[in-house]
């Protein structure tokens, strides 16, 4: 999972719980199927989501606001306020859910309770300034902090309500864009912080632990198309994690270099071929080369249909909870590696325009 180019997995865990993400702070979503996200990164096995913010030039002033409310008391507010013009648009966005989810249900003993220690609070604030100069330079800034308190439920089969369990969540996340787009070619230059704190207590277990997690990410993309028929990018990450966990035996790093190419050529009209080759180093040591390799075809061209078939191969490199997490985590866990076969066929019914 992505946040305009940045990756929002955790490298503890390697996810990204989505009911975190509030719809309203973000303007679209980028989705790339299976082996079409090693574009993007490695190990995303069954593709990558992309949550994208964009801003509209043609705006001057506007102010969209929310409010919700449902049963077992849940809030949902979202405020959203864009102003600028045609070289700088600025968007702000506030965001706020809660809910009791104090619902009834039978637990194994045949009784009818309540849900309780279910409620969270979910807040969040983002800004985005976009700067556009000669329609050739685009600089954009943004940052977004959320933070999620969430009361984690019990099972049915506990009756103790005394039992308490909770996880609080902050974090905070920024990221400068810089975009050259020239004739036949244009250039990407990204930098981004992801800074994440996590606090659990399990009362049960008498457990308390604190997880600390910042990641920089450096990304560069550049891309030709000045040869007919034919379209080259290569790009290069560089990403330096660093976790403070109360369940690993000191802090953690790790620093992963990733280089990539990728070539689309269209040898007929509808028919179009794509190549993409990704190596990532991981604290000095090579990984598992992979390639992909796609096809696409467009068999009529007033009929909008469209078949695909894709061959790759990918890998996934352990999270530090699997290598590092106390009593758990095992140091010499090598990477998972995956082939991948698969087609597709799409068709929309309807005109184009």
């Amino acid at each position: 999972v992505e946040w305009n180019g940045i990756n929002l997995n955790s490298p503890m865990l390697g996810q990204m719980d989505l009911s975190q993400v509030p719809v309203a702070q973000f303007d679209g979503l980028e989705i790339l199927y299976g082996a079409a996200g090693i574009s993007r990164t490695s190990g995303a096995f069954g593709g990558v989501i992309d949550l994208v913010t964009m801003p509209d030039w043609n705006n001057r002033f506007n102010i969209f606001a929310t409010q919700n409310a449902s049963s077992f008391g849940t809030w949902i507010t979202n405020l959203s306020l864009a102003a600028g013009g045609r070289s700088f648009q600025s968007h702000t966005r506030l965001n706020y859910h809660t809910a009791k989810n104090d619902f009834p249900y039978t637990n194994d003993a045949g009784e009818v309770v309540r849900q309780y220690n279910a409620s969270f609070l979910q807040t969040g604030l983002s800004q985005e300034l976009y700067w556009k100069l000669k329609d050739r330079h685009l600089l954009s800034g943004r940052i977004w902090y959320s933070q999620d308190d969430r009361n984690l439920p019990p099972t049915t089969q506990t009756v103790d309500s005394s039992k308490t369990e909770t996880l609080k969540d902050n974090a905070l996340r920024a990221v400068l864009d810089y975009k050259y787009v020239a004739s036949g070619w244009n250039l990407l230059v990204r930098s981004a912080l992801n800074d994440q704190y996590m606090k659990y207590d399990n009362s049960t277990l008498d457990l308390h632990s604190v997880h600390k997690v910042f990641s920089w990410i450096n990304r560069v993309r550049g891309s030709y198309s000045a040869v007919k028929n034919l379209n080259i990018k290569a790009g290069a990450d560089y990403t330096y994690d660093w976790v403070d966990s109360d369940e690993y035996e000191g802090i953690r790093t790790r620093s992963t270099v990733s280089l990539s190419a990728e070539a689309t050529y269209e040898w007929l009209a509808g028919l179009s071929t794509t190549m993409v080759l990704r190596e990532d180093i991981i604290n000095g040591d090579f990984k598992p080369f992979i390639p992909a390799l796609g096809f696409d075809y467009q068999p009529f061209r007033k009929i909008n249909l469209a078949v695909s078939f894709n061959l790759a191969r990918n890998f996934r490199n352990p999270t530090l909870n699997e290598l590092y997490w106390e009593n758990a985590g095992n140091p010499e866990l090598l990477p998972e590696k995956n082939y991948t076969a698969e087609g597709g066929c799409v068709y929309n019914l309807g005109s184009e325009e």
